[in-house]
């Protein structure tokens, strides 16, 4: 045999009892909350006025016992989950491995870029110079930044030109040089930047209530 006790709230008399029990939640289909139950908003109640509701949930979803004050449940918005390890009244976030997960795609993300970083590797260039000859018979100390000139005049003059079909074997000089200097420019984007849509959970709305007179619920173990 059950007792059907209520709490001295506003609208019920000891003499009001409903049939569900003190404490449960369920979802009401219709625009309004049902007698002997109320809305699950996080709204404070008196403990005085209704210590019976109290004794079931006491502080667990906020307010003060030191100010006579405790709250409901606040359901607006969120999904409930079956607690486990004490953990009744806490809120989760969606990454516990509790509760269920969506998957994102990349259209989800916001819009944004980001920085790649490269690394080259040393190899060999070959590379071709064309070299500027003034026709004309230059000084005999190098000037800086000049050009080579003819190789002098008259029977002292110095043959240093050939031919370029000329086959002739080749041989290298020391003391040259070529400089080659290679900047990259530019700015590197990865894609997809993400266009930033919305993820939709269907939904549809309907009344979080809780039973504040009725049968109070013993304890099973």
């Amino acid at each position: 045999m059950y007792a059907r006790l209520t709490c001295i709230w506003e609208g019920f008399g000891m003499s009001d009892r409903g049939e569900g029990y003190i404490g449960q939640l369920m979802l009401f289909a219709g625009n309004y909350v049902p007698k002997y139950w109320m809305p699950c908003e996080g709204q404070l109640l008196d403990i005085g006025k209704n210590n019976i509701l109290w004794s079931v949930i006491g502080n667990t979803y906020g307010g003060d016992s030191k100010k006579n004050m405790f709250a409901l449940p606040d359901m607006r918005g969120v999904l409930p989950a079956h607690a486990s390890g004490g953990r009744v009244g806490r809120r989760t976030a969606s990454a516990d491995q509790s509760l269920l997960s969506v998957r994102l795609s990349v259209n989800n993300l916001p819009s944004h870029s980001h920085l790649a970083k490269f690394a080259g590797t040393e190899d060999r260039v070959t590379v071709s110079n064309a070299i500027a000859i003034k026709n004309v018979v230059g000084a005999v100390d190098p000037v800086e930044n000049g050009y080579f000139g003819k190789g002098g005049t008259g029977t002292g003059a110095a043959s240093i030109y050939v031919p370029s079909g000329s086959t002739a074997p080749s041989v290298n000089l020391n003391g040259g040089s070529t400089e080659v200097k290679f900047k990259p420019a530019g700015t590197v984007i990865v894609d997809p930047t993400g266009p930033g849509a919305p993820f939709e959970i269907p939904n549809i709305l309907m009344f979080w209530c809780i039973c504040v007179a009725g049968i109070y619920p013993t304890r099973a173990w």
